[in-house]
């Protein structure tokens, strides 16, 4: 059985983790994916305006996360070619 499973680290077999929004003083959506120049799990943040209201907040983190999971599952990558 693959080491990375045994300890637990899904993101390091599967190459990502789910977006998951934060909520806080600042709101953002955030994820981890696999950077190709260096092979390394790595994260990244979308962030969410804080003039918006809450309803507008989330509405704007669900299309974030539906847009980003459907983009990775399809193969892309926000680290490819930088």
């Amino acid at each position: 059985m693959c080491a990375n499973f045994l300890s637990g680290n899904v993101s390091e077999l599967v190459g990502y983790t789910y977006p998951k929004l934060h909520k806080g003083k600042e709101w953002y959506v955030d994820f981890y994916t696999r950077d190709p120049d260096t092979n390394k799990i790595r994260r990244k943040k979308y962030w969410i305006g804080s003039e918006l209201r809450v309803s507008e907040r989330v509405r704007r983190a669900t299309e974030i996360i539906n847009v980003i999971s459907k983009q990775i599952m399809e193969g892309w990558n926000p680290f490819f070619g930088w």
